[in-house]
């Protein structure tokens, strides 16, 4: 089993990449678990339900033209954004699967500052679609 360090994650949305300013990607993929015990049972019992998606970023902040703000401040509540990561610049293979999906921008915060700090910020974005993990 290979183990990696992420250098060079690639995360798009909309089209426009923000892989530069990008310094936390994580996707959240789940099955909502429905409970079917019943009074006679003694342990939980369990059925997969609908599947579910999250992907949160976190990003240097800038408000340069077509910066970091510029583009996802637009997107908040839009309904087919696709969405797109990746761990490496490199090609889409199976030791790189490239994850992509239509979302919503449920949240971002464009402006989180602390004094003397790096002015960071977090986009949240839900599942809208399927999410697919391509390898070729």
């Amino acid at each position: 089993m290979a183990t990696i360090v992420i250098k060079s994650a690639t995360v798009s949305l909309a089209a426009v990449d923000i892989s530069t300013c990008v310094t936390q990607v994580s996707i959240d993929y789940k099955s909502e678990m429905q409970d079917e015990t019943a009074m006679t049972d003694s342990t939980r019992r369990r059925l997969p339900g609908l599947l579910d998606w999250t992907i949160n970023i976190d990003v240097n902040q800038d408000y340069v033209a077509a910066g970091v703000d510029a583009t996802i401040f637009a997107l908040v509540g839009t309904s087919t954004l696709v969405v797109a990561c990746k761990a490496d610049t490199a090609a889409v293979a199976v030791t790189n699967p490239n994850y992509t999906g239509v979302g919503v921008v449920e949240s971002y915060a464009p402006l989180q500052a602390q004094i003397g700090q790096l002015h960071k910020s977090r986009i949240v974005v839900l599942a809208a679609g399927t999410l697919t993990r391509n390898t070729t």
